[in-house]
């Protein structure tokens, strides 16, 4: 009792005091569980307080949002839909002279537009999202000072800044404007003070760096100090697994989600084990993907990343020569739907069936683990002799400079990178536009070649056909916007 005391003391005197103006103790300390995705422990708080200002009526809101993104339940969604009105009319009843007014309505809208989004309801999305942008800018202009209004406002700031020139005028249709430079800097300022939202930025910043600006390196600098303060947060634990997984941070380490017991309060989601299925996969540890895999897709009520995860079943059975493992591919078929690009790829493979060579499958999975020697070490025992198509003799070449290119090697990677474009050609695989981003990166930051980084990455953009092209398109046109 002594130490719950004394953390409500600290929560609530211990920092600045505009931030916890209108928190209450309790309403602190359930935010900080929410974080932790202990959502039940939460409710309890909530209900226990039964405060029913803004404060609470947001806090409840997130809890929802969060099991549906966890869940992707289509019958809470449809049975809970209205919950967003109905949290903005409580919002709105509440002071409207504080700098919480605005700030909380804009998280409403956000957190809901994320969800829309998941349902593909991307035009309502949209229009919460340009409601959320202003009511920001407002708060910006009429509260300064507040620090809370550039988590969100810079979050929006970075995203809408990434957006594709192709889309600038729908963005200049809804009234919203990007910058990259500015969102960074307002998520930065506001993850570096001591306020309640510090954590939730420093875990936003994290996501934006890897997924969106494509700087992994960045972000796990950030982790680093994230999981230093709160190495028992789930969450933290969740988005820095994600951060190590893309960045190729692996090895070394013991990456895997420890999942809390079920009674313990934390809220379950299929897509830890969903994750925990791409570490194992990534490490080479075949049949413990398979478990995982299997665990997602038993729970999972949701249509997104399901053919992937039969995909990824295939893969985690064929590199361990089982014979079975085209049953999967058809399960990749039938199941599911194609509306985000790993869906659309793992479908694509399951009709055409065209197998890659299998060394060459596990030197790329090894790769992007951070498995750097293992992955070299299985290029260097395939021959090019016995390589019988040209996408092979490419992804050979391919595979060398992305694992010299991670060791450190740049020079040897570029020569790789650039033997991979001129063998590639005009042919439709995506190894050349990947090589020329790699390159394009390697000339900015490391050979601080401005001139040929922009030509590189222009180039990515020059080819015509690809299965990323979307994604690879992107990841240039925003580096080139920050050039």
């Amino acid at each position: 009792m002594v130490t719950y005391l004394a953390l409500i003391w600290i929560l609530w005197v211990g920092t600045p005091s505009y931030t916890y103006a209108q928190f209450s103790p309790h309403q602190s300390l359930a935010y900080q569980e929410i974080l932790n995705l202990k959502l039940k422990t939460a409710e309890v708080m909530l209900a226990k307080e039964n405060k029913k200002d803004a404060i609470d009526a947001y806090l409840k809101n997130y809890i929802l949002v969060l099991q549906l993104l966890t869940s992707q339940h289509d019958s809470l969604f449809q049975a809970k839909k209205e919950q967003e009105e109905i949290t903005l009319n409580q919002i709105k009843k509440w002071n409207r002279k504080s700098a919480y007014h605005r700030f909380l309505q804009a998280e409403v809208k956000i957190q809901w537009a994320i969800v829309k989004l998941m349902w593909g309801e991307n035009l309502a999305a949209a229009w919460s999202i340009k409601r959320a942008y202003h009511l920001l800018e407002e708060n910006e202009q009429l509260y300064p000072d507040f620090l809370p209004t550039k988590k969100s406002l810079g979050l929006l700031r970075v995203v809408l800044g990434s957006v594709p020139e192709k889309y600038q005028w729908f963005l200049q249709l809804f009234g919203l404007e990007g910058n990259i430079k500015q969102g960074l800097a307002d998520m930065q300022s506001l993850a570096e003070a001591n306020t309640i939202f510090s954590l939730e930025t420093q875990l936003l910043l994290m996501l934006v760096q890897t997924y969106v600006l494509n700087e992994p390196a960045q972000a796990i600098q950030v982790g680093i100090a994230v999981s230093n303060t709160s190495k028992n947060s789930l969450l933290t634990r969740f988005v820095h697994a994600l951060v190590s997984m893309k960045a190729g941070k692996l090895q070394g380490g013991d990456k895997l989600l420890m999942l809390p017991a079920s009674d313990s309060g934390f809220i379950y989601s299929p897509f830890f084990d969903y994750l925990n299925g791409e570490i194992c996969l990534l490490s080479g540890s075949y049949e413990q993907a398979n478990h995982f895999y299997k665990l997602f897709l038993a729970h999972y009520q949701g249509k997104n990343y399901v053919k992937n995860a039969y995909y990824r079943l295939f893969l985690s059975d064929w590199l361990s020569d089982k014979p079975q493992a085209s049953r999967y591919l058809d399960s990749c078929l039938s199941k599911g739907q194609t509306q985000i690009e790993l869906d659309k790829n793992a479908e694509n493979f399951a009709k055409q069936r065209n197998l890659p060579h299998k060394a060459l499958m596990k030197a790329r999975l090894l790769t992007d683990g951070g498995f750097y020697e293992k992955a070299w070490q299985a290029v260097q025992q395939i021959s090019e002799k016995e390589l019988s198509n040209q996408k092979d003799k490419i992804e050979l070449l391919y595979r060398k400079a992305r694992i010299l290119d991670k060791q450190g090697k740049y020079e040897d990677a570029c020569h790789f990178y650039q033997k991979t474009i001129a063998l590639s050609g005009n042919l439709p695989y995506y190894f050349a536009p990947n090589a020329a981003l790699q390159l394009a990166y390697l000339y900015r930051d490391v050979f601080k070649d401005k001139n040929l980084a922009v030509s590189y990455f222009k180039k990515v953009l020059t080819y015509p056909q690809h299965e990323y092209k979307n994604s690879l398109d992107h990841k240039a046109k925003t580096a080139l916007k920050r050039l």
